[in-house]
């Protein structure tokens, strides 16, 4: 028993294992102390090609057999969608546009944020990365967003292809600048007008064609020159200022209540025109009040923009009848007569109150009213005036109108005169043009201004003319006479070699003239013995052309002035009671 004992070797239960790992039971080459992971299974050992995805490990790897690619993810009905490529799995980040769903999301490679719709240009959205952007969402205008990506500008709502601001109707695609414009039909169609009545100003100069909304009404909406209140050119055809006239024009009130208006004259320096008249009184809408005085309007080149001034001078409680003025050095000089006690009085005056601007000479037994008074200056500086009443002639002289007296007083009672003027032509030969208020002939005188006294001469005497008015002037030192032939309804102009006349429809009872300092044209204006008024151009030699002139009332007295630019003409009217304008295109 012993000895059996002593011949047998143990073997421990962990050798008995190792020998077993030794073992190849499957015969395939490996044991599992080579790394048979199953060594009943002869088709499973390392090195063995896996057949994925069906229970067995066959390469004895240490990967899930249900996932190929190693990822972590199940690639055999699981999450995993591309078993693989190690790089796919939901937990992948997603590469857009490559066309490989990446994290497994199973949506489109080309719809980044998720709205339903691929990008430009697999599909319709133009904003990949904002889902509120797409070809189904809805717009909204005017945000600087093409939130629908239809490819319209976001300011153009009714898609005409012109954006605001410049589409003055955004919601209609039919209103656009350049559209064609039904005129007066209240639809700005082609967005260029500048207020709500725009469509009823086809010619764009603020005049309407509708007479619901707005008076007067535009004359002719294709021309934008013609409108009311536009200049009129009496030489034109149209009707600029749609008074109804082709030729004809309007004068238009001046804010002035008068009394007792009259002797109307206008001169112009060559920078400012002034326009004066005699009152009895004046008032206006504001502070001016004045009586008894001798009122200026003062304009600039652009009249139709009113007088710059309105003022008084010669106020006087005596103040009688007759005023002429001049302008020396942008002074306003002028004459006028006063009535003092029983007797007349010659004023001459500056546009001042102050001594010594103001001169005056009394002839003893004139008792008769002034008719009239004229004033000159001549070359030398002197200044020489003149009245006319109806029992003789007055005249004073001042050397020059720094002088504190007068230096020549005469009067004679031979000759009752009326409708006085004067021409000095600066050699010292005066001339005095008037009316004889006895026999109406029309009678011109002359005197020496040099001398120490006067002597008159009479130079000529035309047969009784009823000669109503008189006007002379002296543009380039030629005298040209107008006056008025109520014999023979003329108002005729001479410069002694060549004679005009012009003959209105009615007897002219008083007439004025002056010329275009650009043009030579020569311009008179006249009223008639209905109170009507007319407007004339042209020139001695060629003859002239008329125009009516539109009255708000019976017209006393015109005058006319040329402007310096020569561009336009200016009229003024007066009545006993009021003072109109207007401003016309120079013909």
């Amino acid at each position: 028993m012993l000895l059996l004992t002593l011949a047998c070797t143990w073997i421990s239960e962990a050798d008995v294992d190792a020998r077993l790992d030794q073992l190849d039971d499957d015969g395939d080459g490996f044991s599992i102390a080579d790394g048979d992971c199953d060594d009943g299974n002869a088709n499973s050992y390392p090195g063995a090609t896996e057949l994925w995805y069906d229970g067995v490990n066959q390469d004895c790897g240490d990967e899930q057999d249900y996932d190929a690619d190693g990822d972590g993810f199940d690639g055999n009905g699981g999450e995993d969608c591309n078993d693989t490529n190690p790089e796919i799995n939901p937990s992948a980040a997603e590469i857009w546009y490559d066309n490989i769903d990446q994290d497994c999301a199973q949506d489109s490679d080309f719809d980044a944020d998720q709205d339903g719709e691929n990008r430009v240009p697999e599909g319709p959205d133009c904003d990949d990365t904002d889902g509120g952007i797409n070809g189904s969402a809805e717009e909204v205008w005017y945000d600087g967003v093409d939130a629908n990506c239809d490819g319209a500008n976001d300011y153009d709502a009714d898609l005409d292809l012109s954006p605001v601001p410049d589409d003055c109707d955004d919601g209609n695609p039919e209103i656009y600048p350049g559209a064609e414009d039904s005129w007066y039909d209240g639809i700005n169609s082609n967005c260029d007008e500048v207020d709500e009545l725009g469509d009823y100003d086809q010619d764009g100069d603020g005049a309407y064609q509708l007479d619901a909304l707005t008076e007067p009404l535009d004359c002719d909406d294709t021309d934008s020159q013609a409108f009311p209140g536009a200049l009129e050119d009496p030489a034109d055809s149209r009707d600029l200022d749609c008074n109804d006239s082709a030729t004809g024009f309007d004068v238009t009130a001046i804010d002035l209540v008068l009394a007792n208006a009259r002797d109307l004259s206008s001169v112009s320096d060559g920078s400012a025109g002034y326009v004066s008249f005699l009152a009895t009184s004046a008032t206006d809408s504001g502070s001016l009040s004045l009586s008894n005085a001798a009122i200026v309007l003062e304009y600039d080149d652009t009249p139709e923009t009113g007088a710059l001034t309105t003022r008084g001078w010669l106020s006087t409680s005596a103040l009688d009848e007759g005023l002429d003025f001049i302008i020396s050095d942008g002074t306003i000089v002028g004459s006028t007569g006063l009535l003092t006690s029983a007797s007349r009085s010659l004023l001459l005056k500056k546009d001042s109150s102050t001594s010594p601007n103001q001169w005056s000479a009394q002839a003893a037994g004139l008792t008769g009213s002034f008719n009239d008074t004229a004033v000159a200056q001549n070359t030398d500086g002197s200044v020489h005036a003149v009245g006319c009443a109806n029992d003789g002639i007055q005249y004073i002289k001042v050397d020059d109108l720094t002088s504190s007296t007068v230096s020549l007083a005469d009067y004679q009672t031979t000759q009752p005169a009326e409708n006085c003027e004067l021409y000095l032509d600066g050699s010292g030969t005066g001339l005095l043009g008037l009316t004889d208020a006895g026999t109406g002939e029309y009678v011109v005188m002359s005197w020496d201004t040099t001398l120490p006294t006067i002597t008159w001469v009479e130079l000529s005497r035309e047969p009784a003319v009823s000669l109503l008015d008189l006007d002379w002037d002296a543009p380039e030192s030629i005298l040209i006479e107008l006056y008025v032939d109520q014999n023979l309804g003329t108002v005729l102009l001479s410069d002694g070699v060549t004679s005009a006349s012009i003959t209105p429809t009615e007897t002219p009872v008083q007439a004025s003239w002056d010329v275009n300092p650009s043009t030579g044209t020569v311009y008179v204006v006249w009223t008639d013995s209905l109170g009507g008024a007319g407007f004339a151009w042209g020139s001695l030699s060629a003859g002239f052309d008329t125009a009516e002139i539109g009255l708000p009332w019976v017209a006393k007295e015109l005058t006319v002035m040329a402007q310096s630019d020569g561009e336009s003409v200016l009229v003024v009217a007066i009545n006993a009671a009021d003072v109109a304008q207007a401003v016309v295109l120079a013909p």
